[in-house]
């Protein structure tokens, strides 16, 4: 992604402060105080309501519901997946109080529309958001297809121009395994600053790759990483292969893919050149034979983001209600985290709706090398984190 300055997709460079075990987040959004965790809220901790809809679907520019993914600081905006009201919210700067206002949304037709059928204008479930510095891209999980705006939208009701996985706007086809479609994307979504575009394909058990963004609907990919091949849709467990895998991340370089049924993390030192290419390593486990998971400082359970400014990594792992920081690049499988996010220790696994607790956190993002900004789904909130 780019934040402040031009760098990878869902990060931003590296500086001399860090984050620290069980701190507190700075800011809430979606939530008016740190204690609050209610879909939709109007404010005063009361979920917004309206005739004939319902509770999940209705929301304003303030409110959240079921959000899922990585956000993107990028060109001055924050983009936020809203993934339960259909809609990105974009905030026009870093907020720095709780229950701020989107200036406008994406995929709807402003801040307090509902629509739910897909087309160039609505997306269905965005999860991740990712830029190589000129367009933005949008995971669109539900209509199983990944939305690419040739320029930044800055206003409400902007139409994309080119879809990743469909043939046109209004299509959702799910269960295939082509070159150019998804069996069923998972919103894990990233691009690199020279534009390689990485999309996990949830039930395919892979990682489709373009080695630049599409400018036409059903583009081909060009490689598939964890698959020999485009049709091949066996888990497995070994270096080469992933069970139902989520986030992703890449500097064009590096590559991080979130393998969340087998509660680890793949990584590759360089960037893949053929299908099926093997992880130099794992995080999660030191195992290659058998899938397990737990907690303490070494292992996962089920994890489902990922992020990285090529240096330090950032994984929800989500089942223990906590993001696990490595504040370097692992040169072992099996690496032990520095520290934690969402527990006051590496032992705690439990959910908290609190300054310093996580419930189901579902995406990490770097907004610059001192802010992190962390999807906490269960709390229905963003929260921000600065470095102390």
């Amino acid at each position: 992604m780019l934040g402040l300055l031009l760098l990878d997709s869902n990060s931003s460079g590296g500086g001399s402060k860090g984050f620290v075990t069980g701190q507190a987040a700075s800011v809430a959004i979606g939530q008016n105080n740190f204690t609050t965790g209610v879909e939709n809220n109007d404010g005063s901790g009361t979920t917004i309501a309206a005739a004939g809809v319902s509770l999940s679907s209705v929301g304003n520019a303030c409110s959240s519901v079921g959000p899922r993914g990585a956000s993107l600081y990028a060109n001055g905006v924050l983009f936020v997946p809203d993934t339960g009201n259909c809609r990105t919210l974009a905030f026009n700067s870093v907020p720095s109080s709780n229950y701020p206002t989107a200036n406008f949304v994406i995929g709807q037709a402003d801040g307090t529309s509902y629509a739910s059928v897909a087309s160039a204008t609505v997306s269905v479930k965005p999860v991740d958001i990712a830029t190589d510095g000129t367009k933005l891209l949008i995971g669109d999980q539900s209509a199983n297809r990944v939305l690419v705006y040739n320029t930044f939208p800055t206003a409400s009701n902007a139409s994309a121009d080119v879809v990743i996985g469909q043939s046109n706007s209004t299509s959702t086809t799910t269960g295939t395994t082509s070159q150019s479609t998804f069996r069923l994307h998972a919103g894990g979504l990233t691009v690199s600053s020279g534009g390689k575009v990485l999309v996990s394909d949830n039930t395919r058990c892979g990682v489709l790759i373009w080695n630049s963004i599409p400018t036409a609907n059903a583009t081909n990919a060009n490689l598939v990483l964890a698959k020999t091949n485009f049709t091949n849709v066996f888990a497995g467990y070994d270096l080469a292969s992933c069970l139902n895998n989520v986030g992703v991340w890449t500097n064009g370089t590096k590559v991080l893919v979130a393998d969340t049924g087998n509660h680890r993390v793949l990584v590759w030192n360089s960037f893949p050149t053929s299908n099926g290419q093997s992880a130099n390593l794992v995080l999660g486990t030191t195992s290659t034979t058998s899938p397990a998971s737990g907690s303490g400082n070494n292992l996962m359970n089920g994890p489902t983001f990922v992020t990285s400014d090529g240096t330090r990594i950032f994984v929800t792992d989500s089942g223990n209600n906590r993001v696990l920081i490595w504040n370097s690049w692992p040169t072992t499988s099996g690496a032990a985290a520095d520290a934690v996010l969402g527990q006051s220790g590496f032992s705690g696994t439990s959910a908290n709706t609190t300054a310093t607790g996580l419930s189901n956190p579902q995406g990490v993002a770097l907004i610059n090398s001192n802010q992190l900004i962390v999807t906490d789904t269960g709390n229905y909130r963003h929260l921000i984190y600065n470095a102390q």
